[in-house]
C-alpha cells in the first residue's frame, strides 16, 4: 500500500511539472489537449487521495490489531491464572470431600469410627468369618457411672476422660482389633480371629487395665471402671443386629451384677437373666433357695480372709442375734442373708484400690464409700431379696451419724444394718488375717464396748454378748452346727447358681 501511494504521488508530481513546463513554453496551446491533461492530473490526484485515506485506515486497523493482540495476551494470562485457581479449588474440594467422608464415619470427640462405620465393619468381618470359617467376636463396653463424672466435672472434662479411656483401651488391643464408639459412653471392639474364650480374655484385659488407670481431672485422681459384654459369631447371632444385641445384653448382666465385670452369652447369669430369673417353684422361690443365691453372690467379694466358713458363721450369728433382739424367724433369716451380701458392692471398687497397701487418698476413700449404694442396687435387682437393700445400704452407718453413705443417726439406721455391723466387726476381730492373728472374744467385746454409742447401738452389742455367753467360742460353734443341720434337713433343692466372677485371668 505504501509503494502504490508513492508511485501515485510521483505520477501526480510528474504531471504537474510537465504541465507547468508546457504551459510556460506555449501558453496558447490547444484547449482540448489542456483539458485532457487536466482530467488526467485530476484522476491521478483522486487516486492519490484515495490511497492516502486507505493508508490512514490501514494504520488505524494495524493499531487496533496491535491493541487487540495485547488484550488477547492479557486475557490468556488471566485464563491461565483462572485455570490454576480452578485446579487449586478442585484439590481443596477433593480434600474437603475426603475430610467429610472421614467425618461421616468418625466420632467427633474421640476420632474413633462411629456407629455407622462400625456397622459396616461388623458386616465385613462377619462376611470374612463366614467365607474363611474363622472365628469372630466383639466386645460391648460401657463406662460405669459416667454420668456422675459429667455432673461433677462437666462435659468438657468428661470428653477428655473419654479420650483418655480410648487411649487406655487401645493399649490392650491387637493391631487387627478395631475400637469404635457406639454412642454416649458405649464402645464396641471387633476381635477378628478370636473365639469366645479368647474374647473373654481380651475383655478382662480391657476391664482390669481400665480399672487400674488413674484419670487426672482438675487435679483429682479419679478411677473409672467399665462393664463388658462378649458375643461371638456365629453361635450368638447370624446377623449384625442379633450379634450386637447379644453382646449388649451380656453387658447389661454385668451392670446388674455390680458393674466392673466381664460377662458372656455363655455365662449362667446371662441365661438366668434371659429366663427372667424364675425358679421351678415360681418367681419368688423359697427363702432357702434365696440363701443359695446369696451364697453365689457372696463369692463376688474375693476377700482372701472371707472363707465359706467365715461367711456361714457371719450368717448364723446375724440370724441368732436378730432373734435375740426379738425379731421374727423370717426377719432374722433375711438379716442373715443380708450379712453375707453387705459387701457385694465391692465389685464396683477398682482393683487398684482394693489391692492398695498404702493409705487411701480422699478420692479413693470416696470411691470406697460408694460400695454400700452399689451393693444395694445389686440386691434390689433380685426380686426375692429387694427388702434387704436398706440393710446393705446402711451397714456402714454409725450410731452417732458419722458413718456413710447417708449419715443416718441412731434409730434412723435399720435394725438389720445395726445387727450386721456389730457381727461383722466381731467376726473380723476374731478371725485370723494375713497381717495379724485372730483376737480373743474378750478382746473383741472390749473393742465393741469401746465403740458403744459412737459406732454401734449399745443394745445390739449387749445382746450379742448375752447370746454367746458364757463361752463365745463354744456358743458360736453350737449355733453354727444347729443352723447347718436345719439347712441340710430342708427338703428343697437350692437353685443352681454359678457365682459371678470378677476376673477370668
Amino acid at each position: 500500500m505504501f509503494r502504490s501511494t508513492a508511485v501515485s504521488a510521483l505520477v501526480f508530481v510528474g504531471f504537474v511539472v510537465i504541465f507547468g513546463v508546457w504551459l510556460h513554453a506555449d501558453p496558447k496551446s490547444n484547449s482540448a489537449i489542456l483539458t485532457f491533461f487536466l482530467v488526467g492530473v485530476a484522476l491521478v490526484g483522486v487516486d492519490l487521495i484515495r490511497q492516502i485515506y486507505m493508508a490512514r485506515e490501514n494504520r488505524s486497523l494495524y493499531q487496533h490489531a496491535v491493541s487487540n493482540a495485547d488484550r488477547m495476551a492479557e486475557l490468556n494470562l488471566e485464563l491461565q491464572t483462572a485455570q490454576k485457581d480452578l485446579k487449586s479449588k478442585n484439590e481443596e474440594l477433593a480434600e474437603a470431600n475426603e475430610r467429610l467422608t472421614t467425618l461421616a464415619g468418625s466420632d467427633v470427640t474421640t476420632s474413633l469410627p462411629n456407629q455407622r462405620n462400625m456397622s459396616h465393619q461388623i458386616d465385613s468381618e462377619m462376611e470374612r468369618s463366614r467365607r474363611t470359617k474363622r472365628p469372630f467376636s466383639l466386645l460391648f463396653l460401657d463406662l460405669d457411672r459416667f454420668k456422675e463424672l459429667n455432673d461433677k466435672y462437666g462435659h468438657l472434662v468428661g470428653d477428655d476422660a473419654l479420650r483418655e479411656f480410648v487411649r487406655v483401651v487401645q493399649t490392650t488391643l491387637r493391631q487387627i482389633d478395631t475400637l469404635g464408639r457406639w454412642g454416649g459412653e458405649e464402645f464396641v471392639v471387633l476381635l477378628p480371629e478370636a473365639d469366645s474364650e479368647s474374647a473373654m480374655l481380651a475383655g478382662e484385659r480391657v476391664r482390669s487395665t481400665v480399672a487400674q488407670h488413674v484419670y487426672r481431672m482438675r487435679g483429682d485422681g479419679v478411677y473409672l471402671t467399665c462393664s463388658v459384654g462378649v458375643a461371638s459369631y456365629p453361635e450368638d447371632g447370624q446377623d449384625r443386629m442379633a450379634l450386637v444385641n447379644m453382646a449388649d445384653h451380656a453387658m447389661y448382666v454385668a451392670k446388674k451384677l455390680g458393674r466392673n465385670q466381664v460377662r458372656s452369652t455363655h455365662d449362667p447369669a446371662f441365661e438366668a437373666e434371659r429366663e427372667g430369673g424364675e425358679s421351678e417353684d415360681g418367681a419368688a422361690g423359697d427363702r432357702w433357695s434365696d440363701m443359695a443365691l446369696n451364697d453365689a453372690l457372696a463369692h463376688v467379694l474375693d476377700d482372701s480372709y472371707r472363707s465359706s466358713s467365715y461367711t456361714h458363721s457371719l450368717t448364723v450369728l446375724s440370724t441368732k442375734l436378730a432373734q435375740a433382739m426379738g425379731l421374727s424367724e423370717e426377719e432374722s433369716k433375711m438379716i442373715g442373708i443380708a450379712a453375707q451380701l453387705q459387701n457385694v458392692g465391692n465389685v464396683a471398687i477398682p482393683d487398684a484400690i482394693l489391692q492398695k497397701k498404702s493409705q487411701l487418698t480422699d478420692e479413693e476413700r470416696t470411691i470406697v464409700q460408694r460400695h454400700p449404694d452399689v451393693g444395694a442396687d445389686i440386691v434390689e435387682g433380685v426380686p426375692a431379696l429387694t427388702e434387704l437393700a436398706p440393710i446393705v445400704r446402711a451397714h456402714h452407718e454409725w450410731w452417732n451419724g458419722q458413718g456413710y453413705p447417708r449419715g443416718m443417726v441412731e434409730d434412723e439406721i435399720p435394725m438389720g444394718a445395726r445387727i450386721v455391723a456389730v457381727v461383722d466387726v466381731y467376726k473380723a476381730l476374731t478371725t485370723a488375717r494375713p497381717h495379724r492373728p485372730a483376737r480373743s472374744p474378750r478382746v473383741a467385746f472390749d473393742e465393741l464396748r469401746f465403740r458403744n454409742g459412737t459406732q454401734f447401738d449399745p443394745q445390739v452389742v449387749e445382746a450379742l454378748q448375752r447370746a454367746l455367753a458364757p463361752n463365745p467360742v463354744i456358743s458360736e460353734r453350737i449355733l453354727v452346727d444347729e443352723y447347718s443341720r436345719a439347712y441340710r434337713e430342708n427338703n428343697r433343692k437350692p437353685a443352681r447358681i454359678t457365682p459371678p466372677r470378677k476376673s477370668f485371668l
